[in-house]
């Protein structure tokens, strides 16, 4: 929920930055959309399976199971972007040799910090959704959008980070999206207790998440290339 607030947060300072950082910066986001738009479809999975468990105590452990998948795609994602960011710049029109390269490069690589952080946010919005809570993502978007309000010009302007200040305020409003995720988690008892002793089958969990991540990766494959091909066009024409 809190991505287009972020976007529009970081386009309105960016903007001030002039036409160049504005250009890496629509790269960049290009290239976290293409990372992180398989694993929406976490959100409805992680859903369906906590809304239709049979106990409190089933939810929970879906829940557990459903975040820990959460760690390790993010985890993934992360290296990914960090070790192979120049290559997907180069993809997108963006060589080393660009006025684009550096501010891109600085966006790119303090935001991919966050990258975690992003699918723990899909699934964690699914899981509320399951127990009939719509309000705690809500709040969750509304924490990281007023983080990213007030981080990104202090961070740009005053302490002169630039892109890498509007990154570091995206990444850090995420964290804080987790952080009242966790909280609310936590209060609720939605995570695993000690008394619990039900087990189920992790396997089944996981086939169910990768399932709908497969099939919303098939649906907006077209979609993705042409969005990318069209991005990398635009930068190459300026």
């Amino acid at each position: 929920l809190a991505d287009p607030v972020l976007s529009m947060v970081d386009t309105a300072f960016v903007g001030r930055s002039g036409p160049i950082d504005l250009a890496a910066l629509g790269v960049c986001t290009s290239i976290f959309h293409m990372a992180f738009t398989v694993f929406r479809a976490s959100t409805v999975a992680t859903t369906s399976l906590v809304g239709s468990a049979s106990s409190q105590e089933e939810k929970r452990q879906i829940t557990k199971i459903s975040l820990g998948f959460a760690g390790v795609m993010g985890s993934l994602v992360l290296l990914a972007l960090r070790f192979g960011g120049p290559t997907m710049l180069a993809t997108m029109g963006v060589s080393s040799s660009s006025p684009l390269y550096k501010p891109a490069c600085d966006y790119l690589f303090a935001r991919c910090w966050a990258a975690p952080a992003v699918v723990g946010i899909v699934v964690a919005e699914g899981a509320f959704r399951g127990n009939d809570d719509n309000k705690t993502p809500l709040i969750a978007a509304a924490v990281a959008g007023a983080i990213n309000l007030v981080l990104d010009p202090l961070l740009m302007f005053p302490l002169g980070m630039g892109m890498a200040g509007a990154a570091w305020a995206t990444a850090l409003s995420q964290f804080g999206a987790v952080g009242m995720y966790g909280w609310r988690l936590w209060k609720r008892r939605l995570l695993p207790q000690a008394q619990d002793t039900l087990r189920i089958n992790v396997s089944k969990v996981l086939k169910s998440i990768l399932g709908a991540n497969a099939a919303m990766l098939a649906k907006n494959f077209s979609m993705l290339v042409f969005y990318t091909a069209a991005t990398a066009v635009a930068t190459r024409l300026g």
